[in-house]
Parts: C-alpha cells; structure tokens; sequence
C-alpha cells in the first residue's frame, strides 16, 4: 500500500534556502513591498525555514561548530537561527537594490588602497558565499568603475537560476556561467580587456578539480580554477569578503592580492590556495553568521 504523502511535502524541495519558492517571495517582496516590510519579513522567514530544513540546518550547525567550538545547544540554536534570518536579509535587500532600491544602498570598501595599487585593472576576485556578495559586486562596479564579471556555478534548481538571473541582469550585473566549453577563453578576454572576475572559492562542486588546503585546521578544498587562470593570465588574486552591517548596507574587506608566475608549479599553486584558505577562514571566524554554507557542496576531502 503507497505511503500517504502530506501536500506539504511536495513543497520542501522549492523551500531550501537556495529554492525556487524563497527567490520568488524575495523579488516579489524585494519589488513591491513598502520598506518595513521588507525590513522585518526576513526576521520571519529565516527560523522558518531554520524549522523547515533539517539538513541545512545539520550542516550549518556543523559548519559553526567548526568555527566556534562546543557551545550551549541554546547558544546554537540562537546562531543557526540568525544565520538563516541574514540570509534571508542579503537575498531580500540585495534584490531591492538591484532594482528599484538602488540609490538607497550603500556600500563601506575597506581596503581599496590594495585594488589601487595594482598594476594593471584586470583582476581576480577571491571571494565566497557571504552577505551581501551581490549587492557588493554591482556597487564596486559604480564606485570604483570597473568591469566585474561574476562567475559562478549553475544552481540545481533551474527555476530558482532563471529568476536571480533576470534580477541581475536588470541590475546591470554581469554573471557567467562556469562549466560552459569556451569558458576559460572567454575568462582570459575579460581579464586581458581589464575586466575585475568575481570567483566564490568556499564550495567546490564534484568532478571539479581542487587544491588541498586546512581551513581551521580541518581538511578543506578549494577549486584549480581561479588559481589557474591567475597562472594563464599574470592577472592577481584579489581576496574580497563581504558582510551586511544594516539595511541595504554593506561592507567590502579587501587584502592584500597575491601574483602567481606563468611558470608557477603545483607548489606555488597549494601556497597561495593556503593563503586564501587562511583569509577566509579567520573573515569567517569573524563573521561566522555571515557565511552561507549549508554543508553540502563539499567534496570528499580524504
């Protein structure tokens, strides 16, 4: 006899945190709603879907046991919950800036004096899922006037890509899919025209080649591609993290870049892996709420 599904079980695919329900509720929220409801939806959804996800909610929890060690299980239970609820807050606000927010946002950049003193424009963004990142990407663009290009995988959810896709490309946010056959070609011309590339380098998805790195002392990997390409090109890494510090605000942290020689061997390329790995690591301790990680886009790191 077929178990007896609940019509609320059909639902939870599109309920993670990355779904297609949230994206939709996000831009329509993000669009049209007045600015205190979109200021306290999110204080809403994100123990919601804390309640909802039970293996996100595992691997976030595992993710910040990592970072911050044994803690009371309420002490948990208040940092999953917050980090559910930043989530929401980044997705939400970083939607309404794109769009008819835009001139309410507001970006603080740390740092810049290390983007200044490049050599050329052309540059390797290091950075990861955190708040704000997309917000970020689009702001740098208009106050420094640069190019950026930002790179990421595609999403398993189809629905959820197609509607973050045209709320970038409304934006004036350039996104390009990783994976596709000309890909690295394409990378090298935006790169050699002076173009900034926004690589995220905290999930490495399987049947990717990696680097071997620790991150708080754990077995972590991060993805060849971007220290490849610094090979391929001369072209910087350029470490950016990301928070939200209110509404529709946003801090920028950038260090100091490392340059890889075109001869570069397996060695140069760990050491500079370990280096990111260290940044973002100690950024993360820092921000441990911020870093939006469900635990599982993790490769076998044995």
């Amino acid at each position: 006899m077929p178990l007896i599904r609940h019509p609320a079980a059909d639902l939870l695919p599109s309920l993670a945190p990355d779904g297609a329900f949230l994206r939709r509720l996000a831009v329509l929220g993000a669009t049209h709603s007045p600015a205190w409801l979109l200021r306290g939806a999110p204080a809403l959804l994100g123990p919601l879907f804390w309640v909802l996800r039970p293996a996100h909610r595992r691997g976030v929890r595992n993710n910040l046991r990592a970072i911050l060690g044994p803690r009371s299980r309420l002490q948990e239970y208040r940092d999953e919950m917050a980090l559910f609820t930043h989530f929401a807050r980044s997705m939400a606000e970083g939607i309404a800036a794109l769009g008819p927010r835009r001139k309410q946002a507001h970006i603080e950049v740390r740092g810049a004096e290390h983007f200044l003193a490049l050599p050329g424009r052309g540059c390797i963004l290091v950075t990861a899922h955190t708040g704000g990142f997309e917000l970020a990407g689009a702001l740098l663009a208009e106050r420094l006037g640069i190019e950026v290009v930002v790179v990421m995988q595609p999403e398993a959810n189809a629905q959820a890509r197609q509607i973050s896709d045209e709320v970038r490309r409304r934006g004036g946010l350039q996104v390009f899919l990783a994976g596709e056959s000309t890909g690295a070609l394409e990378l090298v011309g935006l790169l050699r025209r002076g173009a900034c590339v926004a690589i995220q380098v905290d999930r490495t998805p399987p049947g990717v080649r990696s680097l071997p790195v620790t991150l708080w002392g754990r077995p972590f990997r991060l993805p060849l591609g971007p220290f490849a390409l610094a090979r391929a090109t001369g072209a910087p890494l350029l470490p950016v993290f990301t928070r939200r510090t209110g509404f529709l605000a946003v801090q920028v942290q950038l260090s100091q870049a490392l340059f890889l020689e075109r001869r570069a061997g397996e060695a140069s390329l760990l050491e500079a892996a370990q280096k990111i790995a260290d940044l973002l690591g100690a950024w993360i301790a820092q921000n441990p709420t911020e870093w939006f990680d469900w635990g599982q886009h993790r490769q076998n790191t044995d």
